[in-house]
């Protein structure tokens, strides 16, 4: 759900820059590109991430002075929802959902696509070159695909050569492409309005192609308005607003693409480098949900911590009495992977940072970097068990207090 919100935004973000430098500008085949791509880089725009060190630059964690080694806490899914099989269900029930209404969606696409080729079948058609003439099918005049359809017997050359640069420019694979994505992104809901933007460009392309006097052409698309049944996937001639489309004519030739391309571009950049910093500092996973725990990870007050005095460069570390192993042992046995996390599929990384006091004991302090609050409880709780070290001493033999960060990595196998 975070992910779909995600992309959702991105969208609306991205329309935004189209309806400041691009709608209404005739840089016909810019628009149509980057409102094609107002669908396909929103997907794509959760997963930007800054390079590994600059990320690390941007994380709001304490610089790590001492980081032990990244240890693996393992869960079961399978043995465990053997043993509770009634949650199995539960977890897929929103996909099923969703699945669901993408199937009714698609459905009608489906239907539709049907129906017009239905309405083809009945016509009588005629091939023509690189399309196929058909007269007398009650709808249009509009096009789909290689077809082009005249509600009777009657052909208007300029409507022809409008309907025949639709077919050139291959604008119906935009349409086929929107319902799908519409099908499978359903929640998007201005996907709804790319594809009615898309098709009204679509007609302004075509418009430009056309080699007509622009006064005679306004008057032909007014003089056709009514009376022309058409369907709704078709590229049909009399697509309203008119009032638009013969304000656009008026503009055609009048403007170079250069400056809407700077414009956009400049804004992308803008937009895309937010993304990233934004995206690339840690944070709570909602698609996760809520810890059932009353969970208030522990952290120490600052007025606590600032009286404590920590060694940054001890001569002598401290260690987990019996070294490494002891101590991978002791988080192997005490540590156990969180019902709740298990539950619901949730893994990742959690740092914890702790202090080992100058008399060897664990003191946890805070989660440095989570992505769930049942991991941090299990981590704190983990700390917390933790035995006496061997503290770390200076040249002189005094013994110091030492800042240390412990990753573990929750993951279901």
């Amino acid at each position: 759900m975070l992910y779909l919100i995600e992309v959702i935004l991105y969208t609306a973000t991205m329309l935004l820059v189209y309806a400041l430098f691009l709608r209404n500008k005739p840089v016909y085949q810019l628009s149509r590109y980057y409102m094609l791509a107002c669908t396909v880089l929103p997907l794509m725009l959760p997963l930007l991430r800054l390079p590994s060190a600059a990320q690390e630059r941007m994380q709001s964690i304490t610089t790590f002075q001492f980081t032990l080694p990244e240890i693996i806490i393992g869960g079961d899914p399978v043995k465990y929802f053997g043993n509770h099989p009634t949650n199995l269900p539960l977890i897929f029930i929103p996909y099923l959902r969703y699945c669901l209404i993408a199937a009714i969606v698609l459905t009608f696409f489906l239907w539709k696509l049907i129906r017009i080729r239905q309405i083809i079948r009945k016509g009588k058609s005629e091939h023509v070159g690189s399309y196929v003439l058909i007269r007398d099918s009650g709808y249009g005049p509009g096009s789909f695909g290689k077809y082009i359809l005249f509600p009777g017997r009657e052909v208007n050359e300029t409507i022809l050569k409008h309907e025949q640069a639709h077919i050139q420019l291959h604008h119906t694979r935009d349409i086929i492409f929107l319902n799908l994505l519409q099908a499978i992104l359903w929640p998007n809901l201005f996907l709804i309005w790319i594809k009615k933007e898309i098709k009204q460009v679509h007609e302004f392309q075509a418009d430009a192609h056309v080699n007509a006097n622009k006064q005679e052409y306004a008057q032909l698309i007014l003089s056709s308005i009514f009376n022309t049944p058409c369907l709704p996937e078709m590229h049909s001639f009399i697509i309203h607003p008119i009032k638009r489309r013969i304000m656009m004519l008026q503009k055609n030739g009048k403007a170079s693409p250069v400056k809407a391309v700077a414009q956009v571009a400049a804004s992308l950049l803008l937009f895309f480098t937010v993304a990233a910093v934004i995206q690339s500092c840690e944070k709570k996973d909602a698609t996760k949900g809520q810890s059932k725990y009353s969970v208030k990870p522990f952290s120490m007050q600052n007025s606590k911590m600032d009286r404590i005095d920590t060694e940054k460069s001890p001569d002598v570390y401290p260690q987990f009495l019996g070294g490494s192993d002891s101590m991978i042992a002791f988080i192997s046995r005490e540590m156990k992977y969180p019902e709740y996390a298990r539950v619901h599929q949730i893994e990742g990384k959690v740092v914890v940072k702790f202090i080992v006091m100058n008399d060897g004991a664990v003191l946890p302090v805070t989660i440095a970097k989570s992505p769930d609050s049942s991991l941090s409880r299990a981590a704190l709780d983990l700390i917390g068990k933790m035995p006496k070290w061997e503290p770390g001493r200076m040249k002189d033999g005094k013994k110091v207090n030492v800042v240390f960060y412990l990753p573990l990595v929750f993951k279901l196998q």
